[in-house]
């Protein structure tokens, strides 16, 4: 079962998904401090398929519940099939970071050490 479309913004792209429901299996919790940051691929826009990095928080048989920050600032989430979902490196989510941060904080933040393969 699947709610109503919802609408993100990621960087600068607005899309449109449906969040899908918690699955009828028992859910377990990672620690709340220990959520996996992982990248996850969602059906997006009717069809389309666009990657989104975030955090897993709940997991059930062949289904992880997913969750992302968008561009403003909101938070989204869905249960999604193990499938779509993968772990990332943390070269991938420096990256990330770096990216979505707002140009004048970046220098400041990684001034000794660019972020993943970013050139200096």
């Amino acid at each position: 079962m699947a709610s109503k479309g919802r609408d993100f913004l990621w960087y600068g792209e607005r899309h449109s998904y449906i969040r899908g429901e918690m699955p009828a299996a028992e859910a377990h919790s990672w620690e709340y401090t220990s959520y996996p940051l992982l990248a996850a691929t969602l059906t997006v826009n009717g069809g389309q398929r666009l990657e989104v990095l975030g955090e897993g928080s709940r997991w059930a048989a062949d289904w992880i519940c997913f969750s992302w920050v968008d561009d403003e600032d909101q938070t989204n989430w869905t249960w999604l099939p193990r499938s779509d979902v993968r772990k990332v490196t943390d070269s991938e989510w420096d990256i990330h970071v770096f990216n979505r941060m707002p140009p004048a904080l970046q220098a400041h933040r990684w001034e000794r050490c660019p972020p993943g393969f970013i050139p200096a």
